[in-house]
């Protein structure tokens, strides 16, 4: 349902990281975010950035989720 996509450019001793979530069936932009990172913490900040993105995509999809649906007793 959602496709991310982004760049990635090194200058001198940081990454910087800026990433978008769109939407597959009409393109619109869902979500965005710029990281500036030293090159030395990428590794680290790895686990913050897929948070941020799991956090968005979750956000995104949890109304298009159809209810859960209880057994019915017989």
């Amino acid at each position: 349902d959602l496709v991310l996509n982004g760049t990635v450019r090194r200058r001198a001793d940081n990454v910087r990281l800026v990433l978008r979530l769109v939407a597959v069936t009409d393109g619109f932009q869902v979500w965005a975010a710029r990281f500036d990172v030293p090159l030395d913490e990428v590794l680290i900040a790895v686990d913050k950035i897929a948070t941020a993105i799991a956090d968005a995509a979750g956000s995104q999809a949890a109304p298009q989720r159809p209810a859960a649906t209880q057994p019915s007793a017989g």
